[in-house]
């Protein structure tokens, strides 16, 4: 296996089109490195097995007058047209981005309320577990009683402002446009 920061260099050698003082530093670490050695000799093996017997395509001599005569033949699109298209490229994003924005219903979103939805309930389990012992234990309520409820409705409410800010922030980000120049 080749070291990775010389692998480019080596292709780049073999094409020629590695500067000199790189090209000293990289024949000295090939000296010294047989796994380099043995790539750079493979691939020297594979580019002259494919100059001796690839078949390249030429290009025709007059390919390039042809290019340019069919392109300043063909109509260059008029500052009206350019700014429709802008506007139906913008017409499109803003479609979209309203689809995506009241799709409650996207996988992303459901799956989003479930974990929010999840992690809010067995945080009230657990709370009302531990404040419901901690009463019994204690004496003071039989059961929990009327605080653990108040508790386990504070943290629900607090969850739920907190799911609520989440995603009124998600939906803020995309709600700038695109920059079209």
């Amino acid at each position: 296996m080749c070291c990775p920061p010389f692998e480019t260099q080596i292709l780049a050698m073999i094409d020629g089109e590695l500067p000199e003082p790189h090209r000293a530093i990289l024949r000295r670490h090939l000296a010294s490195c047989t796994s380099c050695r043995a790539f750079a000799e493979e691939v020297e093996r594979w580019d002259l097995t494919l100059s001796r017997e690839g078949v390249f395509p030429r290009i025709s001599a007059g390919f390039d007058a042809r290019l340019r005569a069919a392109m300043e033949a063909s109509p260059a699109a008029s500052a009206a047209e350019l700014s429709e298209r802008k506007r139906e490229l913008q017409r499109e994003y803003e479609d979209g981005m309203r689809r995506i924005e009241s799709g409650w219903r996207t996988p992303s979103r459901l799956l989003e309320l479930f974990g929010i939805s999840l992690v809010v309930g067995l945080t009230l389990h657990l709370l009302w577990a531990q404040v419901g012992d901690l009463l019994t234990a204690s004496g003071e309520w039989e059961g929990g009683g009327l605080l653990a409820m108040a508790i386990a409705l504070g943290a629900l409410v607090a969850a739920g402002w907190i799911s609520a800010q989440m995603l009124v922030f998600s939906t803020r980000r995309f709600q700038q446009g695109p920059v079209l120049v």
